[in-house]
């Protein structure tokens, strides 16, 4: 799996955030790293009426145009299914518990949800190492789910 470490918020489709800082006494007090930081908007005639929560809003048109595109890659939708921040809401829930299931079924990754005890632990363990190394049932479970996979986003557990 791969983990991104992005520093970009971007607020209502309004305001862009990016910058350097992590949430951590190292960035945030001030005396030890050095940070830097940009906001973005547009003024309010280079706005444009996007629908949020089902009602039609003004937003800036350059952080829209980076959410929906990025929401796009990494959440494999179309334009359609996530010009709505709100409304994605619960697609992108189901595209992160779906990905994570199959994440689990191919490479049996740890930490999981399911892996309550030592004894899970060790059968999970077992059962990954009997997968991976009976190389023809592993590239049969790999190119049988892979497909299922959708952007990049998983649920953590």
């Amino acid at each position: 799996m791969i983990y991104i470490h992005a520093k970009i918020m971007i607020v209502d489709d309004d305001y862009i955030i990016v910058g350097s800082a992590n949430i951590n006494d190292r960035s945030m007090l001030g005396s030890r790293d050095h940070e830097v930081a940009i906001v973005a908007t547009q003024e309010n005639d280079e706005k444009i009426e996007v629908p949020f929560g089902g009602k039609l809003m003004k937003v800036s048109k350059m952080a829209h145009d980076l959410r929906t595109k990025l929401c796009m890659e990494h959440f494999a939708t179309s334009y359609d299914q996530i010009k709505d921040p709100i409304a994605m809401k619960d697609l992108i829930v189901d595209i992160a518990t779906n990905n994570e299931l199959v994440y689990y079924e191919i490479f049996r990754c740890e930490p999981h949800n399911c892996i309550k005890t030592f004894r899970d632990v060790v059968k999970i363990r077992k059962d990954k190492d009997e997968i991976r190394t009976n190389v023809p049932e592993f590239k049969r479970i790999y190119l049988e789910k892979k497909d299922l996979i959708r952007g990049h986003a998983v649920l953590y557990p």
